[in-house]
């Protein structure tokens, strides 16, 4: 016997929201496309056009970025990350640098760094012949610090919460050269740039024969945009030599050399410009470039700063290289647009952290840019707590600082960075970028909460 249909199937309601629904969906994505993701598969790009208004946050990272699944990365400050553009340029370098090595190293090579100089030039506002590209932040203050001629007349002042590897280099520049060492120490948290002025200042003041200053930019852990251009001017007026270590700086703050006039003065492109890791710019002001040489010398020695670093043996020069894909990428978006995403999304996570923990900011928002310091609640230290001060003070903590960065990374996928300062008090840096929402540090701190506040 045949079945017989029911009256539903063959009403034309169904067909007509089908065919409704997929209009819809035509004419949806006429106005509002899906941006492509850009591959590293495609053609060798000359400049990076953004032909789509992508907007900062999730779709940015899925489009722009080549980052794990499910993977909350809040610390951009530490190795950055590459956007998919800046590496497919760089591998379009490398192909073009294997096809034929002796005409990239005999002559591509050298216009290629002019190049890239010039425009890095342009974006910190310095004449280029100022500039030499080298591997990273590290190696420009190696560069400086092994290349000056101290000696026991000489002293060296820094900040105690100067970056470790600087700190070791200073140390062990002056246990070869015999010259002296002085630390001003900060009290954290800071609460004003005045402090840091009057620290510094009575430095300089009170400490003998001091002919050199080293200072962050924006310092690591804790993070502070310090008031450079006040420190430099200071030292200047005292015949003072500056060595900036401007590893956090360059992308993530405007930053204006010819205004701020250091002697010398290194950034790493890794961390907020968006270029590959192995890619930094020195800055050595002409006045002093005849004390300087690179750390590996060559046949260019004594051919001037320029042709000394632009030739330290052959190596790989395409994360330097690729420095110019990247500012093509950050003025596709808009530079001011990042920097200015990054600082705002910064200040309300601060708001928001702050004010769900009853905590406090380790550095004034002032001195705050795309990084902020969070203190760390204890337990019973949150809202309901009435004496939220002596919760604090009275705070110890059951977690090791090392392996808690690795519980969160391995069962939450959240990438922060965990300190404490010399009072034993514990932050949390946090980091904003293009691809972060608040959405992102709202799960961080129910994660932190869920696996480390409540063993407390």
């Amino acid at each position: 016997s045949h079945q017989t249909l029911p009256m539903s199937f063959l009403s034309p309601l169904p067909l007509v929201l089908i065919l409704l629904g997929a209009t819809c969906a035509y004419i949806f994505n006429i106005f509002f496309p899906t941006p492509p993701k850009y591959s590293i598969s495609d053609p060798f790009p000359t400049t990076f056009t953004k032909n789509h208004d992508i907007p900062f946050g999730h779709l940015t990272k899925e489009v722009l970025f080549l980052q794990p699944e499910g993977l909350i990365q809040l610390n951009h400050g530490s190795f950055g990350s590459v956007p998919l553009y800046v590496q497919q340029y760089r591998k379009a370098l490398l192909s073009e640098q294997q096809s034929n090595p002796e005409e990239w190293f005999r002559v591509t090579l050298r216009k290629k760094l002019r190049q890239v100089k010039e425009r890095m030039g342009q974006y910190l506002n310095c004449d280029a012949a100022d500039l030499a590209l080298v591997e990273n932040a590290s190696t420009g203050t190696n560069t400086v610090l092994r290349s000056l001629p101290l000696s026991e007349k000489d002293t060296i002042v820094y900040f105690n919460i100067e970056y470790s590897t600087t700190k070791t280099v200073i140390e062990y520049t002056c246990e070869q050269k015999k010259c002296r060492t002085h630390v001003i120490s900060l009290p954290f948290p800071v609460k004003d740039k005045e402090q840091i002025l009057e620290a510094f200042e009575h430095a300089l003041d009170t400490v003998s024969h001091v002919t050199l200053a080293v200072f962050d930019h924006i310092s690591s852990v804790p993070a502070i945009r310090l008031p450079i251009k006040e420190m430099i001017s200071m030292c200047r007026e005292k015949g003072i030599e500056t060595l900036i270590d401007g590893a956090h700086a360059i992308g993530q703050v405007p930053v204006d050399l010819s205004e701020l006039k250091p002697h010398y003065w290194v950034s790493n492109g890794h961390k907020w410009l968006f270029s590959p890791p192995g890619s930094a710019v020195l800055y050595v002001d002409k006045a002093v470039q005849h004390k300087i040489h690179p750390l590996i010398i060559s046949y260019q020695y004594q051919k001037g700063f320029r042709d000394e670093f632009e030739w330290i043996g052959t190596r790989d020069w395409t994360p330097e290289l690729s420095m110019g894909a990247a500012l093509d990428f950050r003025a596709a978006l808009g530079e001011d647009a990042i920097q200015e995403h990054n600082t705002n999304l910064c200040r309300t996570v601060a708001q928001y952290v702050t004010e769900r923990w009853n905590t406090s900011l380790g550095v004034p928002l002032s001195m705050s840019d795309a990084m902020v310091n969070i203190r760390i609640p204890c337990s019973g230290s949150l809202r309901e707590n009435d004496d939220v001060a002596q919760a604090h003070e009275e705070c110890t903590h059951s977690w090791n600082i090392s392996d808690a960065i690795t519980e969160l990374k391995d069962l939450s996928k959240v990438w922060v960075v965990l300190y404490e300062s010399e009072k034993k008090v514990r932050f949390v840096r946090l980091s904003c970028q293009i691809y972060n929402e608040l959405e992102d540090y709202e799960y961080f701190v129910r994660e932190f909460e869920t696996n480390l506040l409540k063993r407390q």
